[in-house]
């Protein structure tokens, strides 16, 4: 996963715990939320789209295009919006979190 993939993850743990060690348990939670989003958002990304991102740059090295391109882009496409939904719903929990 790329570094700032993994540095979201271990900052929203660290807003979770530092927010309930300053007595914020509201911010906690909100921050633990995003945190349990991000590790979701793990999942799929993964499973599918780190996959697909080492078949295409595998094929772009060699000056290539797969022979099932269509597929790897309709399963990239099913993929990006729940991940972007995800991620969006991390960065608000993490808004809230830092206004509660």
């Amino acid at each position: 996963m790329p570094v700032p993939g993994i540095l979201g993850v271990v900052a929203a743990a660290a807003a979770s715990v530092l927010a309930a060690v300053a007595g914020r348990p509201a911010g906690s939670v909100t921050a633990a939320a995003a945190f349990l989003l991000l590790v979701v958002w793990v999942l799929p990304y993964l499973r599918i789209s780190a996959p697909i991102n080492r078949q295409l740059t595998a094929a772009a090295d060699a000056h290539e295009t797969p022979a099932n391109a269509r597929s790897l882009q309709r399963d990239w496409d099913r993929i990006i919006v729940p991940r972007a939904v995800l991620q969006g719903l991390a960065v608000l929990a993490l808004c809230v979190s830092l206004i509660s």
